[in-house]
């Protein structure tokens, strides 16, 4: 018989753990996409008036310019305040919690609240290069961060099982030697 295997960390989340807006995800490279995008209608729209009046060209360059630069920080720095803001104003996310995953599914334990989660709550799980996300729905995750392992078995653990347990859809990395 299979032994059966658990794992606990202790998890004090830190805003960069949530979102880092220049990571390679899905999301990040729309972003980045959108951005371009952008850029080449314009470059495209304002070079073909290059050879029009030269003050009209420079006027609509600078508002072709303010245009990109307020985009930017839209796609960029408006999420990532948004989400500094989320943890200035939440109590839970400043406090320590401790996760332990097993073959049962999650217990979750806090100084504000305690709960154990079977696999089947879970909608998807996702690996990045930083984190382990288990979505409870589109919008919601428990993040349980990979420098909270101790070491790189640990982490082999937690993906054994995730593959083990989890009967949904998972995206998870390679093992690293």
């Amino acid at each position: 018989m299979e032994e059966s295997k658990q794992i606990t960390v202790e998890v004090l989340l830190r805003p960069s753990d949530v979102y880092s807006p220049f990571s390679w995800s899905w999301s990040a490279i729309i972003r980045f996409l959108l951005l371009f995008i952008a850029f080449v209608f314009l470059y495209d729209t304002f070079a073909e008036r290059s050879s029009e009046d030269h003050t009209e060209f420079l006027r609509q360059s600078a508002w072709a310019i303010a245009f990109l630069v307020c985009a930017a920080i839209s796609l960029f720095v408006i999420p990532y305040l948004r989400t500094l803001i989320i943890f200035r104003n939440s109590p839970a996310l400043k406090s320590t919690r401790r996760i332990t995953l097993s073959d049962d599914g999650m217990h979750f334990e806090s100084t504000d609240s305690t709960g154990d989660y079977k696999w089947s709550l879970f909608a998807g799980v996702m690996e990045t290069r930083k984190t382990f996300l288990l979505k409870q729905t589109a919008y919601a995750a428990t993040y349980i961060p990979k420098r909270c392992f101790s070491s790189p078995e640990e982490i082999q653990i937690v993906r054994d099982l995730i593959r083990k347990n989890f009967k949904g859809k998972y995206r998870l990395r390679r093992s690293t030697p």
